[in-house]
């Protein structure tokens, strides 16, 4: 679902395990724009296509596509004060913003912090704070699949069409293979009503992966709504 908050590390005891359904719909500032961020290109990722026999396709760990300018040891302390963070904070949810916001701030490369406050925030309604806390985690780890869902989610409720279909699509630039990310975009070209876009992005992700339920479903979806019943 689109209004579903994907998450990817547990926050213990506060029944985020298997993710959580968002928040109701905020409430869309008129100085919040609908347009493309200026960095980003106007050029769209093509379908994934039939890749070599015995090549799996690739789900995206949570390290992949870390900025290289941050060193393995910058991100080995960055792990380490993440898992100091959530064993500081227990149970208590306001205890853990203000921790992954403390340890974001003594260590910026941390995305794990960045992508956990985004979570907290916007369950607590604070949409732009956690907009700009999704944004820090890719800064730092541009195809982290998690913070790319959670942001194009919470664009596509704030009715930022173009923002979301943005985040998407650069992160599978970085990522092509991603079929995580893949099907995410799936999703946000079908909510844009682009549909012919979505059945190819949809049909290239079944020629790397062709058990790939998601993609099934998604694919179908399209079809529906375009009218090809059949």
């Amino acid at each position: 679902m689109l209004g579903r908050i994907h998450i990817s590390w547990f926050l213990a005891g506060i029944c985020w395990f298997a993710g959580c359904a968002s928040a109701p719909e905020p409430i869309v500032e008129d100085s919040f724009q609908d347009q493309a961020f200026e960095d980003e290109s106007d050029i769209a990722p093509p379908p994934l296509q039939e890749q070599d026999p015995g090549m799996a396709s690739s789900q995206a760990p949570e390290t992949a596509g870390i900025r290289s300018g941050s060193s393995s040891i910058e991100s080995k302390q960055a792990s380490r004060a993440f898992s100091r963070a959530m064993d500081q904070s227990g149970n208590d949810t306001v205890k853990m913003r203000e921790t992954m916001a403390r340890t974001l701030a003594d260590h910026p490369e941390c995305y794990q912090c960045a992508y956990n406050l985004g979570v907290i925030l916007e369950k607590e309604g604070k949409w732009d704070a956690a907009v700009d806390a999704y944004r820090k985690a890719l800064t730092v780890n541009p195809s982290h699949s998690a913070s790319v869902i959670n942001l194009s989610n919470l664009y596509l409720r704030q009715k930022q069409t173009s923002r979301a279909k943005k985040v998407v699509e650069n992160a599978v630039r970085v990522e092509p293979k991603n079929t995580e990310l893949r099907c995410q975009l799936v999703r946000v070209l079908i909510s844009l009503g682009l549909l012919q876009p979505a059945a190819d992005q949809a049909k290239g992700v079944l020629l790397v992966d062709e058990r790939n339920v998601d993609v099934m479903i998604l694919l179908a979806r399209a079809y529906y709504e375009w009218g090809k019943f059949e």
